[in-house]
């Protein structure tokens, strides 16, 4: 069980049909962020690893590590887990028991079949992360795989303050990786979704101008398809956006799909397809198409005895498209990749235990640390135990 789910547990209420999501605070829910890691006892964050840890680590070393769902290191903490990458060994703090376990991060070795083979990152800026991959010697070359989870989404500086990288400079990190690494190595996350409004404003803002441009651009490289969420009220985000004169808009299920109809045939003009990520409730949601009309299908060879069911029949087959399932962290993947560079491993196809029910990834070593706050500042976050000022420092 990750995280995650205790917030799952304590969604803000999105009212019947949709609007804003409020939250009734009382006296003994306290507005300012409660630091859970308070009093633990063990290591300290980054500290070096002791040699029984060391041995303990080493008997089951992990083939994927994921670096990382709680936090952008890519961006913001790349030198400090560097330093690990080359050390060979990390604490990692469990985010229920709150334990620092040691992991091994040794890259694989073919002659005892053991080791790291594979990195899942995760990111909205990956400008620091090539920037090290292109310097000779790096660490980052002693991992043969690397598979990329790239968040892109709109220019937004209301809901994303501190990510500083506009559309356009992710858009050539999209390219630089897919192109070195291969299109199929990169998974491009427009998440979440979100609806707004900017108090005391009555109109409701979305993220999604940017979208077809961003489609537009994953067509280019031969990426067939985006992964996208709707934004959840976490009581944590609810109050963040509240702080910054933000009020989070729930939206209804009917809603969520008025949206998609849009989105699809955007996506699929592309060439793209769009995968959800952990709502099970949205796969298979096919565009509506408008009704089809008889006298025009007959022009294009019906007979005249054609129904009006065989016209939607014939024009609502593939011309329709629909939501696709995300796995995010995808064992199948991995082992195309091991594939083309040769390497002869095979990979578990287990879902992750760590994730929340709907979670489709495959099992991996989560190595990140929610008490590294990430810089982005995203106030739709559930990971941001507060806002921060745009433009902190993440200690990168």
């Amino acid at each position: 069980m990750d995280i995650e789910d205790l917030h799952l547990a304590c969604l803000a209420e999105i009212p019947e049909g949709g609007g804003p999501c409020r939250l009734e605070l009382d006296e003994s829910e306290p507005h300012e962020h409660r630091e859970p890691l308070q009093g633990c006892e063990g290591p300290k964050l980054f500290a070096r690893v002791t040699e029984a840890d060391r041995a303990r680590a080493l008997e089951r070393p992990p083939m994927i590590l994921s670096c990382s769902r709680r936090t952008d290191v890519p961006w913001a903490f790349l030198r400090q887990y560097l330093k690990a990458f080359r050390e060979g060994f990390m604490y990692v703090r469990s985010p229920v028991t709150r334990h620092m376990d040691p992991v091994c991060l040794k890259p694989y070795d073919e002659t005892t079949g053991k080791g790291v083979t594979c990195i899942s990152w995760w990111s909205k800026n990956y400008s620091k992360w090539i920037e090290e991959f292109k310097r000779d010697g790096s660490i980052l070359h002693s991992y043969r795989m690397h598979m990329f989870n790239f968040t892109v989404n709109s220019d937004d500086l209301t809901l994303e303050p501190g990510l500083s990288a506009p559309l356009p400079e992710r858009l050539q990190q999209v390219t630089w990786l897919a192109n070195r690494f291969g299109p199929h190595a990169v998974n491009v996350r427009f998440d979440p979704i979100v609806h707004y409004r900017r108090l005391p404003e009555l109109k409701i803002r979305d993220n999604l101008q940017d979208f077809e441009q961003i489609v537009r651009h994953l067509q280019s490289l031969g990426i067939r398809h985006i992964t996208f969420s709707f934004c959840k009220p976490y009581k944590q985000s609810v109050r963040n956006m509240y702080s910054a004169g933000v009020e989070l808009v729930g939206l209804s299920i009917s809603q969520q799909h008025q949206v998609l109809d849009r989105l699809l045939p955007l996506a699929a003009k592309h060439g793209v397809e769009l995968r959800c990520c952990c709502d099970t409730g949205l796969v298979g949601h096919r565009a509506a198409v408008p009704e089809p009309e008889v006298r025009k299908v007959r022009r294009w060879g019906l007979k005249k005895e054609g129904t009006a069911k065989e016209a939607r029949q014939l024009l609502a087959t593939p011309t329709a498209p629909e939501v696709g399932e995300s796995r995010c962290l995808d064992a199948r993947l991995a082992d195309r990749l091991a594939k083309e560079l040769g390497i002869k491993v095979t990979f578990p196809h287990q879902k992750d235990r760590g994730q929340r029910e709907q979670c489709n990834c495959t099992g991996s070593r989560e190595i990140g640390q929610y008490e590294l706050q990430c810089p982005h500042s995203c106030l739709y976050c559930y990971a941001n135990p507060k806002p921060v000022q745009p433009g902190a420092p993440g200690g990168g």
